[in-house]
């Protein structure tokens, strides 16, 4: 598996840990498996930019005077900690 990395022949290499399920989505083949370290990459990216954000919103909410500015704020940072909290355990459990 490491010679075909080093070779630069992902495609192979994702096809062992991945499926496609016809519609141009991959999948697991089983949840048994670790992550892939493009998949460990992505789940990292993703919560690091969204809870970035989190605290870019915090900050804004924090200085704003505009009260329906400041309801927004409060929704938007709501549903990225639920984003976050939903990505971060289902990440978890595939450890």
């Amino acid at each position: 598996m490491h010679t075909r990395l080093l070779q630069g022949n992902l495609t192979t290499l994702n096809s062992e840990i991945l499926k496609e399920d016809g519609y141009g989505n991959f999948k697991r083949k089983s949840k048994e498996e670790p992550m892939h370290y493009g998949e460990v990459f992505g789940t990292w990216a993703f919560l690091t930019t969204t809870k970035g954000l989190i605290a870019c919103h915090q900050t804004m909410r924090n200085h704003t005077g505009d009260k329906d500015l400041y309801k927004l704020l409060v929704e938007v940072i709501n549903q990225g900690k639920q984003e976050s909290d939903h990505h971060h355990m289902k990440g978890l459990n595939q450890i």
